[in-house]
Formats: structure tokens, C-alpha cells, sequence
């Protein structure tokens, strides 16, 4: 999901807004249990358009930033898998609006076929 909000003034750069953009799982799970990083790809006019390799790397998995326009975002979801890494990619888009705030969730529903027993108890831990 997504928060925003639209700042009574620009900034020098043209930015008008805040936001906060963040993965979080359902209150009673705690993905960080399955979760090894997320990395949030950020509109490459943005002067570090990669996050998450290092400062997203435990909860919570959020990026802060400031912007002009909204834009769709590949977040890429690393998951331990017997101890290897396997990627997700989800696409979320992040708008921003003439209204004073936004806030929006979005609910993705993730099937594992077939999981290993070391990914079950990874997910079941939670």
C-alpha cells in the first residue's frame, strides 16, 4: 500500500508531494519470517531508483520519499527458499492525487505450489 500526501507548497525541485509506500503482511503474520528483502524500483528520475538491498532488508519494509507524479513500481519480493533466494516481482502503482491525502491497501493473495517442508515452516512460524 501507499500513503501520500500533498504539501501546501512545492519545493524548489517541483516536488508536491510526500508519500510512504510500504509491504506489510496480514496482523497475524509475520513475513519477515519468509521474507529475506524487498527492493522497491523507483522511477529511474529519481537519483537512487533501487531500494531495498540494503536498508529494506528487515520490517519494516517501507521506502519515504517526495514526488510529482505517480507511477507504476515493479517491487521485487525475495523469499528464503531452502536457503536459496527466490524473487517475486508485484506491480503497484503509486498515485498521487489533488486531494490533501491518500492512503490505499491493496490485498495480493500468494500461492505456493508445492512448497518445500523448510518453506512450511517458514510460513507457518509466523
Amino acid at each position: 500500500g501507499h500513503k501520500a500526501a500533498l504539501r501546501q507548497t512545492p519545493t524548489p525541485e517541483g516536488l508536491t508531494h510526500d508519500w510512504i509506500i510500504f509491504l506489510r503482511g496480514d496482523d497475524k503474520v509475520k513475513v519477515e519470517n519468509f521474507i529475506q528483502k524487498i527492493r522497491f524500483n523507483l522511477h529511474p528520475t529519481f537519483k537512487y531508483p533501487k531500494r531495498g538491498e540494503v536498508c529494506v532488508c528487515v520490517p519494516p519494509y517501507q521506502v519515504i520519499e517526495s514526488g510529482y507524479g505517480g507511477f507504476n513500481m515493479p517491487v521485487d519480493i525475495f523469499f528464503d527458499y531452502n536457503g536459496v533466494s527466490k524473487k517475486l516481482t508485484l506491480y503497484y502503482y503509486l498515485y498521487l492525487g489533488v486531494t490533501p491525502a491518500i492512503s490505499n491497501i491493496r490485498c495480493e493473495k500468494i500461492i505456493f505450489q508445492n512448497p518445500s517442508e523448510y518453506f512450511c515452516k517458514k510460513l507457518f512460524s509466523s
